[in-house]
């Protein structure tokens, strides 16, 4: 993905009570997202 947004966080999460840092993707290899 090129951009992770709020929401997607959220659901993925199962809850609106989380923050989250995303760096993307660079040619080949894929990005990291962190959910706390």
């Amino acid at each position: 993905m090129e951009v992770i947004t709020e929401e997607f966080c959220q659901n993925l999460w199962g809850s609106v009570d989380c923050c989250w840092a995303f760096i993307p993707s660079e040619g080949a290899s894929g990005g990291i997202l962190s959910i706390w």
